[in-house]
């Protein structure tokens, strides 16, 4: 049996092995690095909404009906239809972020990484296809321009 809850920062993953008799010595295996981000700027919302939407409106009309029949019961039962309720939910909202929001490693992107060195890599980059196209001279002002980028290797 694996249990799976996303958020919008990590996963956390437990599978739990049963096949023993003595439940005492059952195995719990976790995954705390398995870490994933929601990409929500390439998401599509549009499904997303159109999915999410869809998918609670029966759970809000089973609510509704629930809301009823409580009125007249003990607190167990609110605590299990408030339970119950709140895990479909979760459940329909991880179902609309697998399908239609991208995720990436939480450390995919590099933190650090801002506009100045992006343009300074471009930079570098542009200057090394000329020298490239000019036959890689060894001396000359595209190889001193070559030269004088300042350094950027693949980080």
């Amino acid at each position: 049996m694996c249990i799976s809850h996303v958020r919008n920062i990590c996963t956390l993953a437990c599978c739990f092995d049963m096949s023993n008799d003595d439940s005492t010595n059952a195995k719990v295996k976790c995954d705390i690095h398995a870490c994933f981000k929601l990409r929500w700027e390439k998401a599509d919302p549009q499904s997303y909404y159109l999915y999410t939407g869809a998918a609670l409106d029966p759970i809000l009309k089973g609510l509704n009906s629930a809301t009823e029949l409580l009125y007249n019961s003990d607190k167990a039962d609110i605590s299990s239809v408030i339970d119950n309720t709140y895990d479909d939910i979760v459940n329909v909202l991880n179902t609309a972020a697998n399908l239609y929001v991208h995720t990436c490693r939480k450390n995919y992107f590099k933190f650090w990484w801002d506009e100045e060195l992006a343009t300074l890599k471009r930079a570098a980059i542009e200057s090394n296809k000329i020298w490239k196209a000019a036959g890689k001279p060894k001396q000359g002002p595209i190889f001193e321009k070559r030269q004088s980028m300042p350094v950027i290797e693949e980080l």
